[in-house]
């Protein structure tokens, strides 16, 4: 019988999606399915699965929309890290060093301090998200997570007549969420 493992490199700079099986196709770099290898192979055949840009790591990069509207798409991977030079205080990268950890941790500390995040870092538990009286599932998400004290990605689209605008508070669990979600659609 068939054996099938799926694998989930959930990185710092990339991510990347595996399976694992005896009897299963492999897909090369132009995604196409190449056939597998001898089905009586005793190790079997890993093969990391390439996302829509034809790429075999996706960068862990998350662009958050500009505003809390239910429309709003986030924008994952290499398209969030191209356009991150435009939108750099709603583009999250690397959620991964923060994830679980306050802000008082010393690897966000040691990522704040190297300005690592364009957008503000802040203690999820600080104050309420700005955007919760919208009634969205995100917004009630971040609420719920904001009680155990990890960080939140304080994100807002500058403009001329004020700097400040739209700011809201997105949890590091939501951005990894909309990661690993990318990563799946792309499986």
């Amino acid at each position: 019988s068939a054996t099938a493992a799926v694998g989930i490199d959930f990185g710092t700079d990339c991510c990347a999606v595996a399976i694992y099986g005896d009897a299963f196709p492999t897909i090369n770099a132009e995604g196409d399915l190449v056939p597998p290898l001898d089905a009586g192979c005793r190790h079997g055949v890993a093969s990391v699965l390439v996302n829509e840009l034809g790429q075999r790591a996706t960068p862990a990069w998350v662009q958050c929309p500009a505003t809390a509207a239910k429309s709003s798409a986030y924008v994952v991977g290499g398209t969030a890290q191209d356009q991150a030079l435009r939108c750099e205080k709603r583009t999250v990268r690397a959620v991964k060093m923060a994830l679980g950890h306050g802000l008082s941790h010393s690897q966000v500390q040691r990522a704040c301090n190297a300005k690592y995040w364009s957008c503000g870092v802040v203690d999820s538990s600080d104050k309420a998200d700005p955007a919760a009286a919208s009634g969205s599932k995100e917004s009630a998400d971040t609420a719920s997570e904001a009680a155990d004290g990890s960080v939140a990605f304080e994100v807002w689209e500058p403009n001329d007549k004020n700097p400040e605008a739209a700011r809201r508070q997105i949890s590091a669990k939501t951005i990894a969420s909309k990661l690993l979600s990318k990563l799946r659609s792309d499986a």
